[in-house]
């Protein structure tokens, strides 16, 4: 089971976790965000390992999400169940995004609606939307049902 290995969570102190994992991939230094959100596995009951993050800010009535970084190589610590396991999760990152979601999920109004309209806007049917939230059901299950719905009233 996924959650015996892999944990994901806010951090208070991002770039003292997270730094390492973020400067592999940007060359920089993790940005002072409110909201740090890390995904660690668990080498054993004692040592956990920054496997992902992900930063998060308000920004008006929205969330921005940013900074995505994944650390490869701890794939190579992993057994070969466990890596299929993550892999058949939809992997590391949209883990780390399920969490942000049901965490600050009641900022997502707003973007739906938001996105609906600019679909509208720039010539999209609802019949490719009803496409794209099919997928993001089938990849995300029943809470993205829930929020399909929602899209979907919006046209």
């Amino acid at each position: 089971m996924l959650d015996d290995f892999i944990v994901v969570t806010e951090v208070a102190e991002g770039p003292a976790v997270a730094e390492q994992v973020f400067q592999r991939k940007f060359r920089l230094s993790v940005p002072d965000f409110p909201h740090h959100i890390v995904t660690f596995f668990r080498k054993d009951w004692h040592c956990l390992v920054p496997f992902s993050y992900v930063h998060i800010r308000p920004r008006g009535d929205i969330y921005l999400v940013g900074g995505a970084a994944t650390d490869g190589r701890v794939f190579a610590m992993m057994s070969e169940q466990q890596r299929e396991q993550v892999t058949a999760s939809g992997g590391v990152y949209l883990n780390a995004l399920r969490y942000a979601f049901d965490r600050f999920a009641d900022r997502c109004e707003a973007c739906i609606a938001f996105h609906v309209e600019a679909l509208m806007r720039a010539g999209g049917t609802r019949e490719e939307l009803s496409d794209v939230l099919a997928m993001s059901v089938q990849m995300g299950g029943g809470p993205s049902l829930m929020y399909a719905a929602k899209a979907l009233s919006c046209w």
